[in-house]
């Protein structure tokens, strides 16, 4: 199941539904949140980000999702979200953050109000995808990210760059967005299919 989070300058009624649509048609569940924007502190919107998380996780079956093969997808600002819900607590089984914005969200709240300060030894598997030609986002900025993943995450960290790709690539459909979907395709595929470092196989009994 993947869960989408937007970016900043919108909602989920406008956003990624090509992806969405082509990611649907290869076997997942899609799921696209809003969260609240305006007049809320950083620590609001990721608990918006975790809330929705959660609640794919509880009613994944009842559309036919796998509760445990949860995949966070955000984009801009919902990159941002998706990676700091993942990189605290979040139950997922994989991160994909496309043209995403990485420094501080925020003044207040607790914790820290970016996903870079929230790197730890036991972040879950990432890709980054960033357009070369980002006007918005700095693409050293999202490169910094992954190497800074890479040095301490155990799992895999992928940083994709893309050639004349600038800022929301995801919203209209294009070739392009047909290579960023079959990446995402091969990368869940590679960690929905690993067992969780926390779950032991059940032996049978002697």
């Amino acid at each position: 199941m993947l869960v989408y989070l937007h970016g900043g300058g919108g909602d989920k009624a406008i956003f990624a539904h090509a992806l969405m649509y082509q990611l649907a048609a290869r076997g997942w569940v899609c799921m696209s949140a809003n969260y609240r924007m305006l007049r809320v502190n950083y620590g609001d919107q990721l608990a918006d980000a975790q809330d929705a998380m959660s609640w794919a996780r509880r009613h994944a079956e009842e559309f036919g999702g796998d509760p445990a093969s949860v995949i966070a997808i955000g984009a801009s600002l919902g990159a941002n979200l998706a990676a700091s819900a993942a990189l605290s607590g979040a139950q997922v089984r994989g991160v994909v953050c496309l043209c995403g914005y990485y420094g501080s969200a925020g003044a207040t709240g607790t914790g820290p109000h970016s996903p870079a300060g929230r790197i730890t030894s036991e972040a879950p598997p990432f890709l980054v995808v960033h357009g070369a030609q980002d006007t918005l986002v700095r693409r050293e900025d999202a490169r910094d990210f992954a190497e800074r993943l890479k040095s301490r995450s155990q799992e895999p960290v992928v940083y994709a760059e893309l050639p004349g790709a600038n800022h929301n690539f995801d919203f209209f459909p294009s070739l392009r967005l047909h290579a960023v979907g079959d990446a995402i395709q091969r990368f869940t595929k590679i960690t929905v299919g690993k067992q969780p470092r926390s779950v032991q196989p059940v032996r049978p009994p002697a």
